[in-house]
């Protein structure tokens, strides 16, 4: 038996509402791949091989010159990292030429040039393999090179499905029924891309089915629902305790499970109050206007000046954020095996089970930052006739 070897890159597609962690998951997969540091800067310089494409942007007018754009973008980065790790966010929207370069790229590679110009396909039928193996020509004919991707992640992301992902969860939510399973999940979405392709009719089906046939899963992320919400709200206020008392500025406490229940709440939801229609994304807004809005005037009323070293303990506790965002969006996944979670943990993308930030430590590891000798003031969040007050805490 002739061992396996793998000739093209590894695709996923992710499908899901807004804010329910997509793009949070291959953040965190890029930091797992490779081995970034909490805090590191990825993407960016840790993560050099971690490249975010906008399908969208390479849909307007000028398509050749589009075209051209996109190739180059993704052969170059290729090219400099052959174990990339390469997302196409809102591939869905992506026309039917640009969809033929990423199909080129997920069937084991493309024939670059030093230099390259788009040759037309012209009229107005689909773009074939053919038209594609002709779209990119040497400017002085110089022979073409091939480079090979096999060893590169490709993550495609795309809101086609939402409406079978919410039908499913809505069942759940209703009887109690079970996710469905991996399998019907991936023949659901895959059927969803397809007819989203074919109503376009810019490509022959055989096109559309051979670049479907090129991704290896499609993965559903779940809406946010309340809990989901509170559950994020509670570990960003525990991280904001810890910062506050790391500072020496103050301790805090709040009424458990109110708090978290009213940040939750101004969160907008759909018609039938179930689940966020931006997911988490308005939490940054909800937590600075409902939480930190209150405690900078209690603070300024009380003479406490912003500390110095607030930008760096606030890196200290962004990975517990980070943390925390993911352990909240997790709880929604559709499919997360066991095996998953634990790579995550083993690769720190999660802490150690029960591992939490905790709120008596006054100090951060390695920082000179000195435990205060004097006691701190207290200070408490209270909800108060549906508005959040900061006000002084003696207990």
């Amino acid at each position: 038996v002739r061992p396996y070897s793998r000739r093209r890159p590894l695709a996923l597609s992710v499908h899901g509402p807004p804010g329910v962690g997509k793009s949070l998951a291959h953040a965190l997969l890029a930091g797992a791949l490779y081995n970034a540091s909490e805090g590191a800067d990825c993407p960016g310089s840790a993560c050099p091989a971690y490249r975010v494409v906008f399908g969208a942007d390479y849909t307007a007018q000028e398509r050749e010159v589009q075209l051209v754009a996109l190739r180059n973008a993704l052969t170059g980065h290729l090219s400099r990292h052959p174990q990339a790790l390469v997302v196409i966010e809102e591939y869905d929207k992506m026309d039917c030429a640009v969809r033929g370069v990423v199909r080129s790229l997920l069937d084991g590679g493309l024939t670059t040039t030093a230099r390259g110009r788009y040759a037309s396909s012209g009229g107005g039928g689909g773009v074939g393999e053919a038209a594609l193996a002709e779209a990119f020509v040497g400017a002085a004919g110089a022979p073409a090179a091939q480079v090979s991707f096999a060893d590169a992640i490709f993550v495609l992301e795309s809101n086609v499905g939402y409406l079978e992902i919410y039908g499913d969860a809505e069942a759940q939510a209703a009887n109690g029924s079970a996710a469905l399973s991996a399998e019907l999940y991936d023949r659901k979405l895959k059927d969803a891309v397809f007819g989203a392709w074919l109503r376009q009719g810019c490509e022959s089906r055989v096109d559309s089915q051979r670049l479907l046939g090129l991704i290896d899963a499609f993965v559903p992320f779940a809406p946010l629902g309340r809990a989901h919400l509170e559950a994020l709200a509670a570990k960003r206020l525990e991280a904001r305790a810890a910062r506050e008392r790391a500072l020496g500025r103050f301790e805090l406490s709040w009424a458990r499970g109110e708090l978290e229940a009213h940040l939750a709440s101004r969160a907008e939801y759909d018609a039938d109050g179930g689940w966020a229609i931006e997911g988490a994304k308005e939490m940054d807004t909800i937590f600075s206007r409902h939480v930190s809005r209150p405690l900078r005037a209690w603070a300024d009323a009380r003479g406490i000046a912003e500390a110095d070293a607030a930008a760096e303990a606030e890196a200290d506790t962004a990975r517990w954020r980070r943390r925390a965002l993911e352990e909240a969006v997790a709880g929604a996944l559709q499919v997360v095996t066991a095996a998953g979670r634990e790579a995550l943990h083993a690769a720190g993308a999660l802490p150690p089970a029960g591992e939490e930030p905790s709120t008596g430590d006054a100090v951060t590891a390695g920082r000179n930052t000195v435990a205060p000798q004097e006691p701190l003031p207290h200070v408490r969040l209270e909800v108060v006739n549906g508005r959040v007050r900061a006000v002084d805490d003696d207990a």
